[in-house]
Parts: structure tokens; C-alpha cells; sequence
């Protein structure tokens, strides 16, 4: 026993991830995240993506993308940078982050993974590893599914094949939303 006092697990999980260094530090690469991806049987491919790109807005178009999605019964999964209060903020399910238990619980599935990667290609990053984070998070909330559709007694989930990746930039999808107010 060390004498000092235990650490809450999310508290433990802000520790690894506050020690890895930042992506300015980094060779700019999507191998390290490809790896790990691969390593967890490919979680992103379980759930449709909308990536949003460009130099600012992407916070607030994403809450009103995922707002919109939620308004038409969908399950939906937020991932966006930087946190203010709570690295937790991060990862966003159904409007809510992630609580304490699940937060660490999505960290602590990437652990075997993470060591076996990380032993090939060096330290992962914050944002690689919260990012491969809410991957686990989604893909284990069903996000983006709609409830199962009843058929007899029991549920049948529609299996569908990844969706394409859609992507957009900040401003046209704007400008469409404000033509669409008036």
C-alpha cells in the first residue's frame, strides 16, 4: 500500500490520458488509430458517421446535427474536443455524456488492445484514445439505430451494412439550415 488515496476509475482514466502527449507532438499519421481500430474489430464501421470538418463551428453544428437526429427517434453518439469542465464531455450519448462508470468502462475495453498496439507503434495520443473511446461507447449504445422493430414475440434488429461516411463542411451545411427557417 502506497498511502495514498485510491483513485475513482474515471479518475484514473483522466491520469493515463492527461500522461499521453498531445497531437502536436506527433508525426500527423492515421496509423496509430488504424491499428487500434483493427485491434477492436473495427467499432466505427458498427455505427453511420457524419464527420464535420473545418476551421470553427463543428461543436455547435454537431449538437444541432445530433438535436436533429434525436428529434426523429434515432439513438445518437457525439464525439467532439475540446472539454471544458470534464474530459467526459467528450464522448455524448443520446444528449448526455458519458457517466463515471460508463466513461471508464469504454477505457478500460480499449486496455488489451491499447498495450498491443502501443508496444508497435508507440504511445497513442489523448485525442486517439478518447476518439477509439467513443467508438467503444457507440458502437455498445446502438446509437444511430432506431428501437428494434417487434415482429412476432421477440425483437429482430435490422442488420445493415455500414453506411458510407457522409461528410460536410460547417458553413453549407448552415447556410442550409438557415434557408430552411425561412
Amino acid at each position: 500500500m502506497t498511502g495514498l488515496p485510491s483513485l475513482r476509475p474515471v479518475e484514473a482514466v483522466e491520469r493515463d490520458l492527461l500522461r499521453r502527449w498531445p497531437e502536436s507532438r506527433l508525426e500527423p499519421s492515421l496509423d496509430r488509430i488504424r491499428a487500434l481500430t483493427d485491434a477492436l474489430g473495427r467499432p466505427q464501421d458498427a455505427v453511420p458517421v457524419v464527420h464535420l470538418t473545418g476551421t470553427n463551428g463543428k461543436t455547435t453544428t454537431a449538437r444541432v446535427v445530433d438535436d436533429l437526429l434525436r428529434a426523429s427517434g434515432l439513438r445518437v453518439g457525439r464525439c467532439t474536443s475540446p472539454h471544458l469542465e470534464t474530459v467526459r464531455e467528450r464522448i455524448v450519448v443520446d444528449g448526455a455524456p458519458l457517466d463515471e462508470e460508463r466513461f471508464a468502462a469504454a477505457h478500460e475495453a480499449l486496455q488489451p488492445a491499447l498495450e498491443q498496439v502501443e508496444a508497435r507503434h508507440g504511445v497513442l495520443s489523448f485525442f486517439e484514445v478518447v476518439t477509439a473511446m467513443a467508438f467503444q461507447a457507440f458502437a455498445a449504445s446502438n446509437v444511430l439505430r432506431r428501437p428494434l422493430a417487434m415482429r412476432g414475440r421477440r425483437p429482430t434488429p435490422r442488420r445493415q451494412q455500414p453506411a458510407p461516411m457522409p461528410r460536410c463542411r460547417r458553413n453549407p451545411l448552415l447556410q442550409g439550415l438557415r434557408r430552411m427557417q425561412r
